[in-house]
């Protein structure tokens, strides 16, 4: 089996590129052949081993340009199955794919809720997804929530398999304790956004009005960081304290301790540092937003909380510290032992492998 990739512009310290990793880590060990295709380039490359069959265009913000350097790709092989990430990328794949008469099964999976951003944004989406999903042959979905998006959007449940996402879950790594003491200690770690996906304003509210000491741990940056940092400064109780980390290659490695992680997110694809968190006998605390954390998040391992609700969530905050030690870390380990990369790639392979077997793309 013949397998393309197409990838948008990543960062190099995103979700995408970290589940890219694995499988490209994985596939490898197998017989079929893997290829990665970027049209728009590339911010970083410490994250891409230079063995990957990965080739990089550098037409980003240049359509045609791109739509050259992707056609030249997708006419240079004969691929079984073509995946790919964003709208943008899938709208021209189905076009190549017709102008060059090619019988490649094309595969859309999204890694965001299939309905994000502004009003304008999301009718937009919805216009291009009427395009688009009728000439999809398959979509992997990493959550039931986006499964159910899709479905919902007009996509039949027999075009859509949820795989969800691999992480790496080291039998080795070290266990996080629970704090000694009588203070409430939290760990975030992501981007550094008060609004938008990462609704880091909700969890301020929350501790701040919780009546006792609370300290948060944010291991990760983005553009609110100062800001934060600012309302931890001056705007809080004196019993409410944050420290801040940083991007780091490892964030569980700065925490040397901790009541629980907490993700207050309005939207995700999966959340996958859910899984980290909960392999390292860390409790969580998630919004049950609509697509990701109902997958992962089960009273073995978790409490979620309904978004937007800050006194379910001081309430599940204060819950966490009382009954933390009810946690049982191996019971937490086989709650999410399904996202390990081996029944991963399982699954993936055999929805891939199906789909390549039963005849040539729609039209």
């Amino acid at each position: 089996m013949r397998v393309l990739v197409v990838l948008p512009h990543l960062s190099g310290q995103g979700g995408i590129e970290t589940v890219v990793s694995i499988i490209m880590d994985h596939v490898a060990l197998g017989a079929d052949h893997w290829r990665l295709a970027s049209p728009s380039g590339m911010a970083g490359s410490s994250w891409q081993p230079a063995s990957w069959p990965l080739v990089v265009g550098d037409g980003r913000g240049r359509f045609l340009a791109e739509r050259r350097w992707l056609r030249s790709i997708c006419a240079d092989d004969d691929h079984d199955v073509i995946i790919t990430i964003s709208r943008r990328n899938t709208l021209e794949v189905l076009t190549l794919r017709r102008q060059l008469r090619s019988r490649a099964k094309v595969v859309w999976w999204p890694h965001f809720s299939l309905r994000t951003g502004s009003m304008a944004q999301r009718a937009m989406q919805a216009i291009l997804d009427k395009v688009m999903l009728p000439r999809i042959d398959h979509c992997l979905a990493i959550s039931s929530g986006i499964a159910s998006q899709l479905v919902a959007a007009g996509v039949s449940a027999s075009r859509v398999t949820t795989v969800f996402n691999p992480v790496l879950l080291d039998p080795s790594a070290p266990l996080i304790p629970p704090s000694q003491d009588s203070t409430i200690r939290l760990a975030y770690v992501g981007r550094l956004l008060l609004d938008g996906q990462k609704n880091l304003r909700e969890l301020i509210a929350a501790v701040r009005t919780i009546g006792r000491p609370v300290h948060l741990q944010f291991v990760g940056d983005g553009p609110d960081r100062a800001e934060i940092e600012r309302i931890f400064g001056s705007a809080m109780p004196p019993e409410v304290t944050a420290d801040f980390t940083g991007w780091v290659q490892d964030p569980w490695a700065q925490i040397c301790n901790a009541d629980g992680l907490v993700l207050v997110s309005r939207y995700e694809g999966l959340g996958l540092v859910l899984v980290e968190a909960i392999w390292r006998g860390l409790p969580v605390i998630s919004s049950d937003c609509d697509t990701g954390p109902a997958d992962i998040v089960n009273a073995s391992n978790g409490l979620l909380y309904p978004p937007g609700d800050g006194s379910a969530l001081r309430a599940r905050i204060v819950g966490l510290k009382q009954d933390r030690d009810r946690f049982n870390p191996q019971t937490m380990r086989d709650s999410v032992a399904t996202f390990a990369p081996v029944p991963y790639i399982v699954r993936l392979r055999e929805a891939l492998r199906e789909l390549a077997e039963a005849g040539g793309g729609r039209p």
